[in-house]
């Protein structure tokens, strides 16, 4: 996933510093504590396929027609906010663990997200007071009370580029 997202960055011209992988002596640190905040799986959930099944705590969940959730975060979160990514080694590429772990702003995310295939990733405040997730079911899902009452305030905002024809 490393590779796919340096590859998208290229080709959307966006300054490498925008979303970078967690250096090595961090990322069990930041990876850990995600784990322990939102997960009822603790570190064990370094190597679970779907952390969504094991939230913990109150969290609102947004049904979506296709895999675009990554189109609601201007609606969510202003662009220069810099956050946690958690990606899903699908590749099966890392030694620890199933996540990569990388520090970004949310405008340089949604783009990226933008042009890569659908997968599920999780964007953490870097306070650890708010997650979001996109699963493969098309479900966007908050934790924490700022990221619910965001999500619950767009739900009837349309977004923008997105037909709203029938």
């Amino acid at each position: 996933m490393r590779a796919e997202i340096a590859t998208a960055m290229k080709a959307l011209q966006l300054p490498p510093e925008d979303l970078v992988p967690v250096r090595s002596t961090r990322y069990s640190a930041v990876l850990s504590r995600i784990l322990e905040i939102f997960t009822i799986y603790g570190v064990q959930g370094r190597d679970c396929l779907w952390l969504w099944e094991g939230f913990k705590g109150e969290h609102y969940a947004v049904y979506l027609d296709k895999p675009d959730g990554y189109r609601w975060l201007p609606r969510l979160l202003p662009p220069d906010e810099r956050v946690w990514l958690l990606t899903e080694d699908w590749a099966r590429r890392k030694r620890d663990g199933h996540y990569w772990v990388f520090e970004g702003r949310i405008g340089t995310i949604e783009a990226v997200l933008g042009e890569l295939f659908a997968f599920e990733y999780y964007i953490v405040d870097k306070k650890f007071e708010w997650l979001l997730c996109e699963n493969h079911h098309n479900v966007l899902i908050g934790i924490g009370s700022r990221i619910i009452e965001r999500l619950q305030a767009a739900e009837g905002t349309p977004i923008a580029g997105r037909d709203s024809g029938a």
